[in-house]
């Protein structure tokens, strides 16, 4: 599957949604339709039957997410429904998939300069396109930025929440998100407090309560108020998900418990 692709400042998690065949950030199935390609083009057919649904008619197309499938056509994104129908026609220049209701997406304001903001599933400005970036809404906030420079946090009313004072920030998880100052990474609460110090080389989101963190070149895992629980000693480390997460340690991978001992070793 070729997935619509773009350009963006920050570093993105992976997001899968789509058409007949959807999958939210947990890999569960919204619809039964997956992505398939022919001569170029893109459409959809059942995952249980393989038979083609929609036709291969979009130059990329994503698995449905909160309901549309984002699509692209003329270099151009939009969005489609389960029934093929354009709902949102392809006029953006970037669009992440919906999360909570609303749509990140960029278009050319009449100097030519790209502007995000939001749209609801009828294709009605809910934030107006005044930023420079934008990320989606991740449990009721998303990170924007007014100049390129600064990231902050605007509410779902488009009110700046968090003021812009981070050189980076991301989506939120748990109550937390990653930012940035400097060059390093710490964690801020919705209210925009800094509860985990700007103090580590890289961190990926909070699972199941501990937050993989990266200092002098060795990973380890942190909780929610900061405390180093597993110690900085892996050459690499992944989120916690079901009860484990996938460490290296020299040239062996691991599967570490939260209390981190090893489960199983390759």
């Amino acid at each position: 599957m070729k997935p619509c692709k773009h350009l963006t400042v920050f570093i993105l998690m992976l997001i899968y949604g789509g058409a007949v065949m959807s999958q939210d950030e947990e890999g569960m199935c919204e619809y039964q339709l997956d992505v398939f390609e022919r001569a170029g083009k893109y459409g959809y057919r059942s995952i249980v039957s393989k038979k083609e649904v929609l036709p291969p008619v979009w130059e990329g197309a994503e698995l449905f997410q909160g309901g549309l499938a984002r699509v692209q056509s003329g270099g151009k994104y939009g969005f489609i429904d389960p029934t093929g129908n354009v709902v949102i026609k392809p006029i953006f220049q970037f669009a992440e998939p919906f999360y909570e209701g609303f749509a990140a997406v960029a278009i050319k304001d009449n100097d030519g300069i790209v502007r995000y903001g939001f749209v609801g599933p009828t294709g009605d400005w809910l934030v107006k396109p005044t930023f420079r970036y934008a990320y989606r809404f991740s449990e009721g906030l998303a990170c924007v930025s007014l100049d390129g420079k600064k990231a902050g946090y605007i509410a779902k009313s488009g009110v700046m929440a968090i003021k812009p004072r981070f050189d980076f920030g991301n989506y939120f998880f748990e109550g937390k998100s990653i930012v940035t100052i400097s060059d390093k990474k710490g964690f801020i609460d919705p209210s925009g407090n800094i509860v985990v110090p700007c103090i580590y080389d890289a961190a990926h989101w909070y699972q199941e309560g501990l937050a993989a963190v990266c200092k002098d070149g060795k990973w380890g895992y942190i909780d929610h108020s900061g405390r180093i629980v597993i110690s900085l000693q892996f050459d690499d480390a992944q989120p916690f998900r079901w009860g484990e997460a996938s460490v290296k340690l020299g040239n062996k991978y691991l599967r570490i418990s939260t209390n981190g001992k090893s489960i199983s070793e390759k």
